[in-house]
């Protein structure tokens, strides 16, 4: 977060500079969705997806505010588009499969409670792909051990100031406030489809869905 609003800073530091800085950040999400998107479920689609996100109350009120969210988001889609663009490709993963350390390592780093995210990725791609994973194990572990690697920074960080490589994400997740184990997702679920959704669902008068999967 640093980082994000040091390019605001280099641009004048006023209000305006670190706005747009954010803005430009959230139009990097959408890309992300539509590259992600489209990789996944077609062209078609994935204009419809990004629609949905552009017109959302909540993305439109919260682009130009300088908070992670949207910026981890974008990593969170870049992510996935590795991991398809290589799981599904002709022939077997190739070494670009390493780039999901470090965008996944990029995703943490902006927004720690990225890494549920991150797990539910990882989580998903396991059945979907177990073939490919199993012939292309070696590229999977050295995709791992990077970001394993890219993880030592934050470890010694939080090993530093709380006493326990666990301890900022402990402290983060007290922050939040939650009452019960997966409470987050539930909320989430909750909001979906009339809160994420943008004001374009409404010429989509049978689609429910927000989130990148072809409206019928």
């Amino acid at each position: 977060m640093q980082l994000l609003a040091a390019a605001g800073a280099l641009l004048g530091g006023s209000e305006l500079a670190l706005r747009l800085v954010s803005i430009a950040a959230s139009a990097g999400c959408l890309l992300s969705l539509w590259l992600c998107s489209r990789r996944l479920v077609g062209a078609a689609a994935a204009g419809w997806s990004v629609l949905v996100l552009l017109t959302a109350p909540e993305l439109q009120r919260r682009a130009p505010e300088l908070l992670s969210d949207l910026p981890s988001l974008g990593l969170l889609f870049l992510v996935i588009w590795v991991l398809v663009r290589e799981l599904e490709r002709d022939g077997d993963p190739s070494r670009g499969l390493l780039l999901a350390a470090p965008l996944a390592a990029a995703a943490f780093y902006v927004r720690y409670g990225s890494a549920l995210a991150l797990a539910v990725v990882a989580l998903c791609a396991a059945p979907i792909w177990w073939q490919e994973i199993v012939r292309a194990w070696r590229w999977i572990a050295a995709t791992a051990a990077l970001f394993a690697i890219l993880m030592v920074p934050h470890l010694i960080h939080s090993l530093t100031d709380t006493g326990s490589a666990l301890g900022i994400m402990r402290n983060a997740r007290a922050v939040a406030g939650r009452r019960y184990l997966g409470e987050g997702l539930l909320y989430h679920l909750g909001e979906l489809p009339k809160e994420p959704g943008g004001h374009c669902c409404v010429a989509l008068s049978s689609c429910s869905v927000s989130c990148g999967v072809p409206c019928t």
